[in-house]
């Protein structure tokens, strides 16, 4: 039920992308239908059928095909751009990277220990290439829709988490760890919900 909910800002933020006279066109019942439907088609292998079906659909309604390409890679651009900046601002707060990943890179680089300042030139240098990515492209209204959207998630996963997992033995999980994983799956080419 929550993430359906959520789900209502990732259908905001694609909507903004829209041009004004694309809104003009179509009424917001086939805006809402239109993205609903190609919601569905993003679970079969390969999130490219999403962004197909709302080529086919929007289409119909006299909208170009190169403006519906265009929202469509916006819409990837601000998606990624976005999940990497709540990623590393939760990084830079909660030391998320350094917790959940650099056991994984020790057991590959022996004699090496954590230096968190090599983590933090990481987390500007990324913080720093979103934002000029979302300032470039002017991803702002949908950055702020995705933003909403990922600490949703975020806050559910903590709810979930300390609620329902029981003999867990971590108080928390680390916040960005929601927003990582669903930035893999969705960088993943073929996945369920992937590129």
């Amino acid at each position: 039920f929550f993430y359906a909910v959520l789900t209502a800002f990732l259908f905001l933020a694609w909507k903004s992308r829209l041009s004004t006279e694309d809104k003009k066109i179509i009424s917001g019942d086939h805006f809402r239908y239109i993205y609903a439907r190609s919601v569905g088609a993003k679970y079969l292998p390969g999130n490219i059928f999403q962004f197909a079906s709302r080529q086919i659909d929007l289409s119909r309604y006299g909208v170009s095909q190169p403006r519906i390409l265009m929202t469509s890679v916006d819409e990837i651009i601000s998606q990624a751009l976005t999940a990497f900046l709540v990623i590393f601002i939760f990084d830079v707060t909660s030391n998320t990277l350094e917790h959940v990943i650099w056991a994984h890179f020790q057991e590959f680089l022996p004699g090496q220990t954590n230096n968190i300042e090599i983590w933090r030139v990481i987390d500007i240098a990324i913080v720093s290439a979103s934002l000029f990515g979302i300032w470039k492209r002017k991803l702002f209204s949908a950055v702020f829709w995705h933003i909403l959207f990922f600490i949703g998630m975020e806050l559910i996963a903590q709810f979930l988490w300390t609620n329902l997992v029981p003999g867990n033995n971590f108080p928390s999980l680390p916040y960005g760890v929601v927003t990582l994983s669903w930035l893999i799956g969705f960088v993943t080419v073929g996945a369920p919900a992937g590129i």
